[in-house]
């Protein structure tokens, strides 16, 4: 589950050097996409869990267009929220209505949530500049008005010029075209005193200013060092050496050139980051907390006008790293706003190009490399048990079930949701409903199972655990799961099952909110608590002590784990829709998720190896296993694991090193991978996941299959190619929607989240089809595990969360769109060598095409091509020999290499899987 899960809560060309290839660099131009498609102009969005204080339908929503910054000018953007309620808020800012374009700490792409903790309702406003992508907010930062903005004086050709916090720091900038010379330079400000410095220019032309605010200092740079001959690509295979990521104890070697006699020494910054939240509950690679070592570099020589330079170093530890270079000891060359390939010269504020360093031996499991997987929302799939339809009544607390037809749309609010509640509509399906419709799956080609979470839980997606160790009633019991386990290993299929380890429901045994079960949960000892404290006037220690006397009076138990110091929870009233309450901390501003306290994860930091939900979650008492390896028994290969990034990292570690240790019931190594909306990086270093949800890959596609330029596309992916391991890349979850976003049949016709329940009226079906068929052949093409959202393959679609999930369409399927999903998972499936295991190589990625090859180790390859225009003809450089002959696997056509080159005919919105004969 991400931060968008319960909305519904509130409602080319390299060496084959590696099986992936270095590509030749293409810039990025990011296509407009949802509500920003129809205008050339960038939307610029606020989004976080603070959304729906502004008019927002839901948080963490990039297409609402009710944050819509402010254009300020100067690339300056603004958005104000009155009477912010006090507490703790994430946010960060989203481009184009998607999470394609996203940024968020210090400006990184990706980047980690900002944090910002109210102690009092304030009016906020939020900053945002979209040259250099920083971000802030008045709570923390005060935002000049342009009247009290530095004015540079003294300097002809720059006399008077107003200077801008583009990086939102105190330090402004200017720049002119200025005669050399000597001079007496002073900035004026409104309410200070003037700042008088005397600045030397040597070399006349444009020159760049800069008022440092805290330090009082005034710089210039003259341009000595000419930016536009600086340069290193990450993405050249020369000038990094090796490519990708690599194991630790591996000597890399970087190259960076610059103007001949600019610069006199010039030195390597490689800084080892460290995992930190920043304040929030995230937690990403922080380079400003890290290791930085300098490493000078060697001048080898000059040519072509350009000194070259050099160097070598050795990382002895896995991790995420980041490195830039320091020229003359006054400016850095990074990476800039776009991750990856070139970067930008600048005094300060570069980011650091990314090296990711893996454990020696990382492997990850070959079974997810070659599977072809479909996801499974349960309640939604089949009802395949009647007679649990009814077995419980209660949703969250004491709220109801609402039971509903299998043709009837999702509760979305409104007058059609039918109570005041949410997420406690139930349709029926269940782990039965999966296993009689295993038979359809295989034909399908289908050979492993995402399901979301299946424990005791009170709503209908059951993210809100109300106890690990059972299944919820309406989805059956493990009998009906090991059934579903056995008849799934009689077809050679897997099971993945989500795991939900940061958070659990309040209506669970653990927190108990409602006091509904026999075993003492949280809410309810700390809530007894602060009622005596408050009432009786009694100290903690004295408050603790009745409260036991009092719970164990009325039959109640304490767990041995200690549930009851597994959470936050203060004594400061609060409400909220289910009435009052002691404030808590819940997840995302959800109130029915309760986290688990970060430091009674074991693995938090050092010093803690043992705690009770450590022991409870994974290590296991008296010879009971902890849940995460005790639910192996029952059938399962892996795990999904949810909001990973709220996890301490060192937690997942432990898991991996106790997981690891497990067989499956078919003899397999079990699979972890995280839920990552963003680059999985972190995760993938051999210390704890195999792979991660790959929504970078989704959004590329949509990106790409909805008219998008295919470079753009291909950048995001040559990125993550070079970010991931080799075995990360291949067993990587390929999506191109899930139960978190809009059905992609429905985005692709160009349907608007706005619009709750869309019908076919609501976009242009016969488009998104064609979208979703490319779509499909590139996933399907593509190293990694693809995964089939349940119901695409049908032609179900839906608007976003909770509409996305509809139930699947038995008998009135798409019958066109079956056929298609079969005939291109048989090819996958008939051809391991080439799709799950073959090497990687983009032919060509320009405008309307993208095509990319893919080769076995026996030398056998597949070309993948793609138009999203109108129909063409295109000429592709391949690396097989002339008179190589290759057949599309979709339609028998037929092409043969001549001159190097294999000339397509291509539809309009079309593709190929082409196999050489």
């Amino acid at each position: 589950m991400t931060r968008k899960q319960l909305l519904t809560l509130s409602l080319t060309l390299g060496l084959f050097a590696t099986p992936f290839a270095a590509p030749v660099p293409m810039a990025s131009s990011i296509c407009s996409v949802a509500q920003a498609a129809e205008s050339s102009e960038r939307a610029i969005v606020l989004v976080g869990d603070l959304q729906t204080l502004a008019g927002a339908g839901a948080k963490w929503a990039p297409s609402d267009m009710a944050t819509r910054m402010h254009d300020d000018g100067n690339g300056f953007y603004s958005f104000t929220i009155r009477q912010m309620p006090a507490g703790t808020y994430n946010y960060k800012i989203a481009i184009n209505g998607s999470w394609a374009e996203n940024y968020g700490l210090n400006g990184m792409a990706d980047g980690a949530n900002i944090s910002l903790t109210l102690d009092a309702p304030e009016d906020v406003t939020f900053y945002y500049n979209d040259k250099t992508h920083h971000i802030a907010d008045s709570h923390s930062y005060q935002m000049l008005a342009d009247s009290d903005l530095p004015v540079l004086t003294g300097v002809p050709g720059a006399d008077g010029a107003v200077m801008r916090d583009e990086m939102l720091s105190d330090f402004y900038e200017t720049d002119a075209n200025v005669a050399a010379g000597t001079y007496t330079a002073t900035i004026a400000q409104a309410g200070a005193e003037p700042v008088t410095q005397t600045v030397h220019i040597a070399k006349a032309g444009n020159v760049a200013f800069y008022f440092d605010a805290a330090a009082k200092r005034i710089i210039a740079d003259d341009g000595s060092i000419h930016a536009d001959a600086v340069t290193h690509d990450s993405w050249d295979n020369v000038q990094r050496v090796p490519w990708g990521a690599v194991a630790e104890n591996t000597p890399v070697t970087l190259k960076l050139a610059t103007g001949a006699g600019d610069v006199t020494s010039a030195k390597l910054l490689l800084t080892k980051s460290v995992m930190t939240t920043k304040g929030g509950d995230e937690y990403n690679p922080d380079f400003d907390a890290g290791q930085t070592t300098a490493y000078a570099m060697t001048k080898t020589g000059t040519q072509d006008g350009k000194d070259l330079w050099t160097v070598t170093f050795t990382p002895r530890a896995y991790g995420i790293y980041g490195y830039k270079f320091v020229l003359n000891d006054t400016k850095e060359y990074g990476d800039d706003t776009k991750p990856g390939g070139t970067g930008e010269l600048k005094l300060r504020g570069t980011k650091p190009f990314q090296l990711t360093v893996y454990k020696k031996g990382y492997e990850t499991p070959d079974w997810a490399k070659e599977a072809v997987c479909y996801q499974i929302f349960p309640d939604r799939f089949y009802n395949g048990d009647p007679s649990n339809d009814n077995a419980r009544d209660t949703a969250r607390g004491k709220q109801p079930v609402q039971h509903r037809a299998w043709d009837a749309l999702p509760a979305n609010g409104g007058a059609t949701d039918g109570d005041e509640w949410v997420c406690n509509d139930f349709f029926g399906g269940d782990l039965a409903g999966i296993t009689q419709k295993l038979d359809y799956l295989q034909k399908l080609g289908i050979t492993a199972i995402y399901v979301n979470p299946i424990y005791g839980a009170s709503s209908n997606h059951r993210y809100d655990a109300r106890d690990y160790g059972t299944i919820d009633p309406f989805l059956g019991d493990f009998d009906a799961l090991q059934t579903l386990a056995s008849e799934m290993q009689k077809r050679g299929m897997h099971l993945i099952m989500d795991g939900v380890y940061n958070h659990v429901g309040d209506d669970s045994i653990y927190f108990d909110r409602y006091g509904k079960y026999p075993t003492v949960g949280a809410y309810e000892y700390w809530s007894r608590i602060y009622d005596l404290e408050n009432n009786a006037g009694l100290d903690e220690a004295a408050a603790k002590a009745e409260a036991r006397h009092e719970l164990e009076a009325e039959g109640q138990t304490f767990s041995p784990y200690h549930w009851e110091n597994w959470f936050d929870i203060w004594n400061r009233k609060a409400s909220d829709e289910m009435g009052a309450k002691y404030a808590y901390h819940d997840w995302q501003g959800f109130s029915s998720l309760a986290p688990f306290r970060d430091k009674d994860f074991p693995g938090y930091d050092a010093a803690t190896q043992h705690t009770d939900l450590g022991d409870y979650l994974l290590y296991g008492r008296n010879g009971e296993k902890g849940v995460i390896p005790k639910w192996f028994d029952y059938g399962l290969s892996g795990w999904r694991l949810d909001v990973a990034k709220e996890v301490p990292p060192g937690f997942w570690a432990n898991v991996r090193d106790t997981v690891k240790t497990t067989q499956t019931q078919s003899g397999d190594t079990p699979l972890l991978l995280g839920e990552i909306w963003q680059d999985g990086s972190q995760f993938l270093t051999g210390d704890t996941f195999d792979s991660v949800m790959n929504y970078k890959l989704s959004d590329a596609v949509k990106n790409f299959v909805m008219g998008g330029n295919a470079k753009d596309a291909d950048d995001t992916l040559t990125q993550l190619r070079q970010n991931y391991p080799e075995q990360a890349l291949y067993d990587l979850m390929n999506i191109v929607d899930s139960h978190d976003t809009a059905r992609a049949i429905y985005t692709y016709g160009g349907g608007k989240d706005d619009v709750l329940q869309p019908t076919k009226a609501d976009f242009d079906y016969d488009l998104g089809k064609a979208r979703l068929k490319m779509a499909a052949v590139f996933e399907l093409g593509y190293p990694g595990m693809p995964t089939i959202y349940y119901g695409d393959e049908a032609g179900q679609y839906g608007s976003k969360d909770p509409d996305c999930r509809r139930t699947f369409p038995w008998g009135s399927e798409d019958k066109d769109l079956q056929k298609f999903y079969t005939k291109v998972i048989k090819t996958r499936n008939e051809h391991k060598d080439i799709f799950a295991h073959g090497a990687l190589q983009t032919l060509k990625a320009d405008g309307s095409l993208y095509a990319y090859e893919r080769k076995a180790e026996s030398g056998k390859t597949a070309i993948v091509a793609l138009n999203n225009g109108k129909a063409a003809t295109f000429e592709i450089a391949v690396t097989a020999p002339d008179g190589t002959t290759y057949r599309d696997q979709l339609s028998s056509k037929k092409a043969t290499v001549k001159d190097g080159k294999l000339t397509l005919k291509l539809g309009e919105n079309s593709s190929v899987m082409m196999l050489a004969e």
